[in-house]
């Protein structure tokens, strides 16, 4: 994405979150994390005839792990029968386009219906291991204990294949990272776990305040970064939801790519090779790390991913609901002998390079301000009422 393009879509959800009385002071990254729950995405098994025993059986444990059943990932999934079909169906037109595999059931990944794209973002035969990767993979599961530590966001690098821009890629995002952490301020006012345990009488008068956090995860202003090959065969259903969400990406492939991971594994439109330079990063620094003063998920710019995650648990913050949903990872010891920090870990198939500080903190107590802002607020209020009714009288 161009920054140009990427600050007209900032300014354009600011202007539109203009009409709330009251701005939110929680940074975009948490408040995500927090409140947006996480779009659907859709899966479509395409078969002639019913499926056999074996796909059966494939298809009924992926319906179990969607939130339409008892599972939570944020896809839901649904099977085509061609021979109940019309011959002249969307379905038989993309089954004849993408099947490969005889009369083998194809599986279809779309993106969710909130972006308006019916076109197929990844396609191959229902199998074990093509089901899984769908729902779940090593760098997800980074990049959720990544949010669930605290980070504003994750710069996954989708490395071109050439040393030289890759490596240019990774040095800039590194030393932006590390200037962003020490000159960007957290927003003034947001309510912390903290504040409300130091609070006498209770909170219950700020009802539904969208200012105080929901969990106790530290609140700072900290990234890292992963990379990952672009031909990378156990990711290539992720890498594929990251590659579609501009209609241009395939004009690329020879240049790395850098997407912002964050909220509940929300992104935002990539830098690509010479854009990922200080001020895009910059750019987009400051949007996930700025107020969410629009608090509309869809005013906001980006999309949301596919995880298979129970994020009301992590909201928690506990380690142990964290090594329960993320164990540990194969092939991390190896990794952490070559990262530059003793304390970066990655999963087998990625890479992390660089896991920044944790530099800017949340000042020590907002509430008593927000209180008296909002007592204010009730002041002015109650004599403005007072004047307009003294205008009424006769």
């Amino acid at each position: 994405m161009k920054p140009k393009q990427f600050r007209i879509l900032i300014v354009a959800s600011l202007c539109l979150s203009s009409l709330a009385a009251i701005a939110c002071q929680v940074p975009v990254f948490r408040y995500a994390f927090e409140r947006w729950e996480n779009d659907d995405y859709r899966a479509i098994v395409v078969s002639k005839g019913p499926l056999s025993e074996k796909h059966q059986t494939i298809y009924s444990n992926l319906e179990k792990m969607t939130r339409a059943d008892d599972g939570v990932a944020n896809v839901y999934i649904d099977v085509v029968d061609l021979d109940a079909a019309a011959d002249d169906s969307m379905w038989q037109t993309l089954y004849k386009k993408h099947q490969k595999n005889g009369d083998d059931p194809l599986l279809l990944l779309f993106y969710p219906k909130s972006t308006r794209n019916d076109t197929p973002i990844w396609t191959g035969p229902l199998t074990r291991t093509h089901a899984k990767n769908m729902i779940d993979s090593p760098l997800r599961q980074q990049l959720v204990k990544n949010i669930a530590l605290g980070y504003s966001a994750t710069w996954l690098i989708i490395e071109s294949g050439d040393p030289v821009k890759d490596a240019a890629a990774k040095l800039k995002v590194v030393l932006t990272s590390r200037e962003v952490e020490k000159e960007l301020p957290l927003p003034d006012g947001v309510i912390t776990q903290k504040d409300i345990e130091r609070a006498s009488g209770g909170l219950d008068h700020l009802g539904a305040d969208p200012n105080i956090l929901r969990s106790a995860i530290p609140l700072k202003i900290a990234f890292t970064n992963i990379s990952v090959a672009i031909d990378d065969p156990t990711e290539e259903i992720f890498l594929s939801m990251l590659l579609h969400i501009e209609d241009d990406l395939d004009q690329f492939k020879t240049e790395p790519k850098l997407f912002p991971i964050f909220g509940r594994t929300r992104t935002l439109e990539p830098l690509i090779g010479k854009g990922i330079e200080t001020e895009n990063i910059w750019a987009m620094s400051e949007y996930i790390c700025g107020a969410c003063s629009c608090e509309v998920k869809r005013q906001n710019p980006g999309i949301d991913l596919l995880s298979n995650v129970e994020w009301y648990d992590l909201l928690e913050g506990s380690e142990i609901v964290l090594d329960k949903l993320l164990p540990e990872l194969t092939g991390s010891s190896d990794l952490l002998k070559k990262a530059a920090s003793p304390s970066s870990a990655g999963p087998a198939t990625a890479t992390v390079d660089t896991q920044t500080t944790f530099s800017s903190d949340t000042q020590p107590s907002r509430l008593g301000r927000n209180i008296a802002l909002a007592g204010a607020g009730i002041v002015l209020f109650l004599v403005a009422a007072t004047v307009m009714m003294r205008r009424k009288e006769p």
